[in-house]
């Protein structure tokens, strides 16, 4: 089986699912030339369970993509979230809304060039998540409830 091992880049995001999922811990993620990373499977360690072609956003049945009914268009009209955010801030006004009710928000922030995704419950810290990151984010291990 092992077929993250035999994936070509071309279909894999590196979004990291295949290596979290798996439960031996056989797969790495390792960066290439260009500093983007890609699953490296340990095939002797591998028990061929399947769990990362369940998980693949790339194996064919796992996403299913329609075609959108709708689409909007929003901003903040507060216009120093409005020029902290990038695209229009709208995020920062449906992010706050969900904190305010108790709920939690994932998103990028950035340490420098390391970027990872964070959980946010307080709005206090709602601003690490403001404005674009254009670096392959960090995303292993680091999602996890109840981390930040």
């Amino acid at each position: 089986m092992i077929s993250v091992a035999i994936k070509q880049k071309v279909n894999c995001s590196g979004c990291n699912a295949c290596a979290e999922v798996c439960p031996k811990h056989c797969i790495e993620m390792v960066p290439d030339k260009k500093g983007f990373f890609y699953p490296k499977v340990d095939a002797v360690t591998c028990i061929d369970c399947g769990a990362c072609e369940k998980v693949c956003p790339f194996q064919d049945g796992n996403i299913k993509l329609d075609t959108p009914l709708t689409a909007y268009a929003a901003w903040n009209k507060d216009r120093e979230q409005y020029l902290a955010s990038s695209s229009g801030g709208a995020a920062h006004v449906f992010s706050s809304h969900i904190i305010k009710r108790g709920g939690v928000v994932y998103g990028c922030t950035s340490e420098g060039m390391h970027i990872r995704h964070i959980h946010v419950d307080f709005l206090s810290k709602l601003s690490k998540l403001q404005g674009s990151k254009y670096v392959q984010s960090d995303v292993r291990g680091g999602v996890q409830f109840g981390k930040s």
